[in-house]
């Protein structure tokens, strides 16, 4: 596999960790649509990384998407949001506001110490902003 994309973006740095997580080698290519734009269009129609390119060929893109689909590979067990309802409603709803809003981590780490689907979140949250050292993320570019 060929995780597309820079780590500076909470995107790919998502996919790269859950990758980590899951235990799924792949090779990391650091591009961006500002620098190689017609290279990432060439594997995301719409210009945007991350891409994630399958041993067999086969392109996806959009890191929930990415992320499903990984999930899905590893299955029910091994999955880092849970595959039933209404848990996976309930990470979802804590884990895709943290992506685009920084600012919502306190209110959002209080959320996630009530969720028994997901108990350690709180503790993966940056303190004091996304620019604090994390040991999950991957480092390099």
């Amino acid at each position: 596999m060929i995780l597309v994309g820079r780590y500076r973006s909470p995107f790919a740095r998502r996919v790269a960790i859950s990758l980590r997580c899951l235990g799924i080698a792949y090779e990391h290519r650091p591009v961006t649509a500002w620098t190689h734009l017609a290279e990432v269009r060439g594997l995301n129609p719409v210009g945007r990384i991350p891409a994630l390119v399958l041993d067999s060929g086969e392109v996806l893109f959009d890191s929930s998407a990415i992320l499903d689909y990984l999930d899905h590979r590893v299955g029910a067990a091994r999955a880092l949001v849970p595959m039933e309802e209404p848990r996976r409603h309930e990470v979802l709803r804590i884990v895709d506001p943290a992506l685009v809003a920084p600012a919502a981590y306190p209110r959002l780490a209080a959320l996630a110490a009530r969720c028994d689907a997901l108990p350690a979140f709180a503790e993966t949250l940056p303190v004091g902003g996304v620019d604090q050292a994390n040991p999950a993320l991957p480092t390099g570019s």
